[in-house]
């Protein structure tokens, strides 16, 4: 709904624009270090537009580039973050003297191949 409201108001504006032009077309004159380009100001701005364009295009094609290394980063990141909260419950649960749920929680976070063990003591 909002794109069709943008969509809209951007057809709108450029209706408006258009007829704004055809009356009064413009004048950009652009200079510099000697060289000197004069263009109406309806070109100029479909050179802005162009140069918008291709700035969020090469963006885009920047970001789906680094993609899979900053999906790696956010992996390792995240693996960490998880096996230092693991950590910190399994030392708690053994500060309190819940030493099976410490060595349940270790044995499945760290050797998953392994079947739990109930320690009684």
């Amino acid at each position: 709904m909002k794109l069709l409201a943008l969509a809209l108001l951007s057809l709108l504006s450029s209706v408006l624009l258009t007829r704004l032009l055809a009356q009064d077309p413009g004048y950009v004159m652009v200079s510099y270090s000697g060289w000197t380009l004069e263009n109406s100001l309806a070109v100029a701005q479909m050179l802005l537009l162009v140069y918008i364009l291709m700035f969020v295009l090469l963006r885009l094609l920047h970001q789906v580039w680094t993609a899979p290394g900053r999906l790696r980063d956010w992996e390792q990141r995240r693996h960490q973050w998880r096996s230092r909260r693991s950590l910190i419950q399994s030392l708690v649960e053994l500060a309190e003297g819940n030493w099976a749920i410490c060595w349940n929680r270790w044995a499945r976070r760290n050797m998953p191949w392994t079947v739990t063990v109930k320690v009684c003591l």
